[in-house]
């Protein structure tokens, strides 16, 4: 099993969607977290929700409110501050912590904005982590949506927008064996949630799982559209 880390915005503290103004950007992202949580927990791997922004006033408090609200399992899921000056260096620290740190020897970092992350996609990201160092999966646009590491990597140059070219060639540089996961929507613009919200009308259509609370707030399963 792998340690999987969600580096997220504390819903309602910080302004993450700004791309998007189809739907209410805050309803969306707070929506969205909670699916992703879920369907981490739900994979059977540890949980960390790692915070930000790190200094803003009330990150932590809201962050805790809203795990207590929407996890299966609150006090089953690890919250802590992220830590360091920007997007990079937040999750550099992450992954160092943990390979240093946890019961596991993999960890995975998931964004909060994909609501059709599948469970088979973190329990597969572990499994092909026993023989890559580095896992990656890219969303529609060929940004990372999310990856995973058996060994340390630097990563203090990544954006929160980095093309999955350059973790890959990270993950080459430091002599990593890469590998590739499924491609995952990561909804940060209005053009992404369409595609979203299309692939969740399909998904309703054949009676498939959906991540109830955005397809809710899409109004996708729960009435004509």
């Amino acid at each position: 099993m792998t340690e999987v880390a969600i580096v997220a915005d504390a819903p309602g503290v910080s302004t993450p969607l700004t791309a998007v103004s189809a739907v209410d950007p805050q309803a969306l992202y707070r929506a969205m977290f909670a699916d992703v949580l879920n369907t981490c927990e739900r994979s059977g791997a540890d949980v960390l929700v790692n915070v930000g922004p790190p200094d803003a006033d009330g990150a932590m408090a809201a962050m805790e409110a809203v795990v207590a609200a929407e996890a299966l399992e609150p006090d089953a899921v690890r919250i802590e501050p992220q830590v360091g000056a920007d997007h990079g260096a937040r999750v550099h620290a992450t992954v160092d912590h943990l390979l240093a740190t946890s019961e596991h020897r993999t960890v995975g970092v998931v964004y909060p904005e994909l609501p059709l992350l599948r469970r088979a996609t973190i329990d597969g990201a572990a499994m092909r982590l026993r023989s890559a160092e580095v896992v990656i999966a890219p969303d529609t646009t060929g940004m990372v949506s999310l990856f995973g590491v058996a060994e340390a990597l630097e990563l203090q140059t990544m954006t929160a927008s980095a093309p999955v070219a350059v973790l890959a060639e990270l993950a080459a540089a430091a002599g990593h064996a890469v590998a590739f996961l499924e491609m995952t929507p990561r909804v940060r613009t209005d053009a992404a949630l369409e595609v979203t919200r299309r692939l969740l009308r399909a998904r309703a259509a054949a009676g498939a799982q959906l991540p109830t609370r955005t397809a809710g707030l899409l109004g996708v399963g729960t009435q004509q559209s």
